[in-house]
Formats: C-alpha cells, structure tokens, sequence
C-alpha cells in the first residue's frame, strides 16, 4: 500500500505483496529471496500478524506463497503465462486479500 508524496514519488506504508524473480530459474533461490524478503515486510508492517503474499517467478512459470506469523507456506502448484485466465485468476485473489489486509493493524 502506497501513497503519492510531494516530489511525485510513492511512500510505501505497509508492504503486503512481494515479487522476486527466479533467476536463470532457480526457484529454491528465489524462494530464499522471497522467505527474507516477507520477514523484513513484517519488520516494517511492525506486526508479523498480516500475511505477507509472495511470488516468484521467470516471468513464463509462477510460483505462490505465503508468510502468516512465523510459517512460510509455497502453494504446491505452478500458474502459467500459457494459461493466462488461470493466472489472472490467481493475481485477482492475491490482489483481493491484498485489498482486505491493507485496513489491518
């Protein structure tokens, strides 16, 4: 969740949603990125009580996660950029409980 400052540029406020990509596509590294990444999100959120959503992807293959308190959760199953609807469907939910979430404290 943002907001647009003076000079133009965005302020973030709580960080809920990450992407990381999957370098050369090792997954299990972007993964680590992602895992440290959600931590440092909970740091700034001052709360590890919002979940912290993540994605890693190449850009063709994309993976899901997420941090709720201290457990770290990958969804077991791959979207596609070849299966666009099944995606878009998938960043629609994400985004929806982006939206619920940015009103917590």
């Amino acid at each position: 969740v943002s907001s647009k400052s003076r000079t133009g540029y965005k302020i973030l406020k709580k960080p809920l949603l990450l992407t990381v990509e999957a370098k050369n596509e090792k997954f299990e590294e972007g993964w680590c990125q992602a895992l440290l990444q959600s931590v440092v999100c909970q740091k700034i959120n001052k709360t590890n009580k919002i979940p912290i959503l993540s994605i890693v992807t190449t850009g063709d293959v994309w993976q899901f996660g997420k941090l709720e308190e201290t457990s770290f959760i990958r969804h077991p199953l791959s979207a596609s950029v070849q299966n666009t609807e099944q995606l878009l469907g998938i960043l629609d939910i994400l985004f929806s409980e982006c939206e619920k979430n940015a009103y917590e404290r």
